[in-house]
């Protein structure tokens, strides 16, 4: 009987290989009835676990299951390549975008406006800073009719040097004109390749309106000085500026942002009350900067009072900013 289980174990195994129908199977270990040959059954794929049990067979080979796995790997590689490829697509799209050079001759170009409108004729230079100094590189240039600048023919630039595009009223060409400003000076450009065509910045050149206190006033502390934020240049960061006019020292200097307003609760350190100072304000606005023309006096009283700010007890005539010498430029 043993011998005839241990056959019978192996031809069911061999039945089942070959793919015999399960009634096949049945009939050969009970000793049921014989099978139909017209009924149709599902082919066996794995064995039934109790085979391997009885050590009559060696342990499977996993063909069966490894050969579903290959088939199905390749099928889910080619659906991730279409992906892969739209990916680099945008990346050649966005090359030209981020050229922000426009076609045009080689050198250092820009834009000047006036309350957001380009003006013509307004004289501006090339400096070049080497890290000791300042020189102005070749003639001042003139802006066109759409306010456009041009500096052509120019050096390459080497390491510790850089260009930036300088406008100064009352110089290089300029007329004095009390609606702009002091002067402008472009973010700096350190590198520069001869042949190149480098953007020098687009610029506003109108005033700041400093409203109070008037020139020559007397005020006291606490004390708001105010002034008239320039409309077409949103992205302006005004800095209100005390200080001494015959040598800047002592200097208070604060930024407020794109507002019009600077509140003093007291007296800036370094200050002395019954001195005449002055006042006037710097602007910043994509990387370059700026000056008011207008600059005006302020004396603090010489004995604090308690209470409000008083109001402005004299008017005098509006002083000018003079261009402030490189080493300030340089300051921050």
């Amino acid at each position: 009987m043993k011998h005839r289980a241990l056959l019978g174990i192996i031809f069911v195994a061999v039945l089942a290989v070959a793919g015999a129908p399960q009634q096949s199977l049945a009939w050969f270990v009970t000793g049921g009835p014989a099978p139909d040959p017209t009924i149709s059954a599902a082919r066996a794929v794995y064995l039934p676990l109790a085979l391997y049990n009885a050590g009559a067979l060696p342990t499977p080979s996993p063909t069966a299951t490894a050969t579903g796995t290959v088939t199905h790997t390749p099928s889910a590689t080619p659906s991730r390549t279409p992906t892969a490829t739209a990916t680099l697509a945008p990346t050649v799209t966005r090359t030209p975008t981020a050229t922000a050079t426009p076609d045009g001759p080689a050198g250092i170009y820009g834009r000047v406006t006036q309350h957001g409108q380009p003006v013509e004729g307004v004289y501006l230079v090339l400096k070049l800073y080497t890290g000791l100094g300042e020189t102005t590189q070749g003639p001042p240039v003139r802006t066109d009719a759409g306010g456009n600048y041009l500096f052509t023919n120019l050096p390459a630039l080497s390491t510790g040097q850089e260009y930036y595009v300088l406008f100064e009223n009352n110089a290089h060409g300029n007329a004095l004109a009390t609606d702009r400003l002091a002067w402008w000076g472009s973010f700096s450009i350190f590198a520069y390749t001869e042949g190149e065509r480098v953007g020098g910045g687009d610029f506003d050149i109108a005033d700041v309106v400093l409203t109070a206190p008037a020139d020559g006033a007397t005020v006291d502390t606490p004390y708001t000085f105010i002034w008239q934020v320039r409309p077409h240049s949103p992205g302006d960061d005004y800095e209100f500026n005390l200080f001494d006019s015959a040598d800047y020292v002592p200097w208070y200097y604060k930024s407020v942002g794109y507002t019009g307003t600077c509140r003093l609760n007291s007296l800036p350190g370094g200050f002395a009350r019954g001195t005449p100072y002055v006042w006037n304000l710097w602007l910043y606005n994509g990387g370059g900067m700026g000056e008011s023309l207008h600059r005006y006096s302020v004396t603090f009283q010489p004995i604090a009072r308690t209470g409000g700010p008083s109001a402005p007890v004299a008017v005098g005539r509006p002083g000018l900013s003079r261009f402030v010498p490189e080493a300030l430029r340089h300051r921050r």
